[in-house]
């Protein structure tokens, strides 16, 4: 026959619900079932019966949860706002995931999430974040001021279009480092302690490097100041030649 489609709920749970189309015709039919919770409903497990014209027909189990919000702010090492910077998170129990945007002040909010440990990663093209991830734990309430700091990514130049003979000294420059800090070289990813080498409060840093009696080839140099590091790379030719043209593309990994 016809059904009349209703829901019954415990009287202290302020769970609604709704039917679409709210009846059944004979000898069958389908509806879709709307269920809604109020923010004064505690959490648990709530039985929600299905009726047909008053007559109980299948019973749903509701798990309510209490939930809860992350928020913070993302900027760069001068406090600027870092905006469209995309976060993503998972928790610890794998159910839950997403991702939001950094708006243009770059702030965050990550709204209505179960209780849990939240591990948050964020990511930016050009830009290398301090810490790399976070783990948030929202377990028995929220969570504010999850900040993370930009990096640019930096970049460094050579002089003498990279290319001179052994015993040649190079002028190399790097932009975009963090602020007064220490940097270590490497040549060839073979470390070269050295004091001199120190960003500036510009995050710039300046330094000449002697070939010495080095073995004609190439050579990559890489200038590392945590979290962030850059490379770039020159040729030494026992007559010092450059090229007649562009030299060759050669791609710097970060690795």
């Amino acid at each position: 026959s016809s059904q009349s489609l209703s829901i019954r709920v415990p009287s202290s749970s302020q769970i609604g619900g709704s039917f679409s189309p709210a009846s059944l015709p004979a000898p069958y039919g389908e509806t879709i079932l709307t269920l809604t919770t109020s923010t004064a409903t505690p959490p648990g497990v709530y039985p929600v019966v299905v009726q047909g014209n008053g007559v109980d027909l299948i019973t749903i189990e509701l798990t309510v949860y209490q939930t809860y919000t992350i928020s913070g702010r993302i900027q760069d090492q001068f406090a600027q706002n870092i905006a469209g910077v995309e976060i993503t998170y998972h928790s610890a129990n794998g159910q839950n995931s997403g991702q939001v945007t950094t708006s243009p002040n770059g702030t965050y909010s990550l709204q209505n999430l179960p209780g849990s440990i939240y591990t948050l990663t964020p990511q930016k093209n050009g830009y290398v974040f301090l810490p790399a991830n976070n783990q948030v734990d929202i377990t028995f309430g929220n969570a504010s001021n999850i900040n993370f700091t930009a990096y640019p990514q930096p970049t460094l130049t050579i002089d003498h279009n990279g290319v001179g003979s052994p015993g040649s000294t190079f002028q190399i420059s790097g932009e975009d480092f963090p602020l007064n800090q220490n940097a270590q070289l490497y040549i060839n990813a073979v470390h070269h302690p050295t004091d001199l080498l120190r960003t500036d409060h510009l995050g710039e840093v300046s330094f000449n490097l002697n070939t010495a009696e080095a073995e004609p080839g190439y050579y990559m140099v890489t200038v590392a100041s945590y979290p962030t590091q850059a490379s770039v790379w020159f040729r030494l030719d026992e007559d010092g030649q450059v090229w007649q043209d562009n030299p060759p593309n050669v791609i710097i990994r970060p690795e």
